[in-house]
């Protein structure tokens, strides 16, 4: 790594501290005024931390399985990523202690214990696919990528059903897994991307005899946040145009007040903006319209969770929302502090 490059990771790193305590601080007032909000945020805060690991576990393990100077470069970053996963995890347990108790007792599968198994278990399939994932690709290693790929795909199908589709008790989508997942791969995608940049990678390596990276980098972000707008949007379709009244229940109560309006708002910077930006290929060259469109797109992922989790809560007051946003801050400053850490040590290592 550059002396430049350094000097910009250091200075993006002592800002996301200064972020952090900030936004710590407001949280804290935040939250002594509206105590009812405090857990609902935290479930919202820790999703949010959770999606770029995960979705950074998600593109190592693709690349794993197909190679590409893409990954190559990108690499540090989702390894970073893919450390940070399984302890991110870790912290979205504590909230089986939230957990409703239901009617249901050991052994069924409703059961708090269950759940708590469940959510243990999936733990523990981060931790194995951290290990492989954090070190060098050999060719004795490739069957981690296609192997990996089907243990987290199944994991994830199951801990969305636990911890975020029953939420709200009577609503389900078998699409639904698929959305949020997509949207994690978006969210890995464009940190690793934003993160390689501001550590002094360029979106024009590449020219002469290979391609420049930012169009293979800008091609995989266009179509991971085409494919999520896809699935979310056929989601709703299906759900609106077959009449199911507790499936269209649960987008009616995010249909009021502020929640009304992040659906437009998505529409706007998660796909007509990026849209146009990505298909150009002198964009895709630009550090600076690459770097935007992924930081956007991490704005909108963090959105949307928001719209996800927090209207299935009693409404919350201005106190309420403030909390959960500042919190939210704070934990993705915290967030990319270490992940720049991480990165860092990788980056210097090799």
């Amino acid at each position: 790594m550059n002396t430049l490059a350094k000097h910009r990771l250091d200075r993006a790193r002592r800002l996301l501290v200064t972020g952090a305590v900030v936004g710590s601080g407001v949280a804290v007032i935040l939250g002594v005024l509206s105590p009812a909000a405090v857990v609902p945020a935290y479930r919202f805060v820790a999703f949010a931390c959770l999606s770029p690991a995960l979705g950074s576990m998600i593109f190592a393990l693709i690349h794993r399985t197909t190679g590409g100077r893409w990954g190559d470069a990108l690499a540090p970053f989702l390894a970073a990523g893919c450390r940070l996963a399984p302890w991110i995890w870790t912290l979205v347990l504590l909230l089986v202690f939230f957990a409703p108790d239901s009617a249901t007792r050991w052994p069924d599968y409703g059961s708090r214990a269950m759940l708590a198994l469940r959510g243990g278990i999936g733990a523990a399939l981060l931790f194995a696919l951290s290990i492989p994932l954090g070190r060098k690709r050999t060719a004795g290693t490739a069957w981690v990528g296609p192997v990996g790929l089907i243990v987290l795909v199944f994991t994830l199908h199951i801990l969305a059903d636990d911890w975020l589709v029953a939420l709200e008790p009577g609503w389900h989508s078998t699409a639904f897994p698929v959305v949020w997942m997509s949207g994690q791969a978006v969210a890995g995608l464009a940190v690793a991307i934003l993160a390689a940049l501001v550590c002094g990678g360029s979106p024009r390596e590449g020219h002469g005899e290979s391609r420049a990276l930012g169009l293979d980098w800008g091609n995989l972000l266009l179509a991971t946040l085409v494919f999520w707008c896809y699935v979310a949007f056929a989601q709703f379709l299906i759900i609106w145009a077959g009449n199911l009244p507790r499936e269209i229940a649960w987008f009616v109560r995010r249909s009021h007040g502020f929640w009304a309006a992040v659906p437009l708002l998505l529409l706007a910077i998660h796909f007509v903006l990026p849209l146009a930006v990505l298909l150009s290929r002198t964009f895709k060259r630009s550090a600076i319209m690459l770097g935007l469109v992924a930081f956007t797109l991490v704005v909108a992922q963090v959105l949307y969770l928001a719209w996800l989790i927090l209207p299935g809560f009693p409404r919350f007051d201005w106190a309420g929302d403030g909390l959960a946003f500042a919190l939210v801050g704070s934990a993705l400053a915290l967030f990319f502090h270490r992940y720049l850490a991480g990165a860092e040590g990788r980056l210097e290592r090799s």
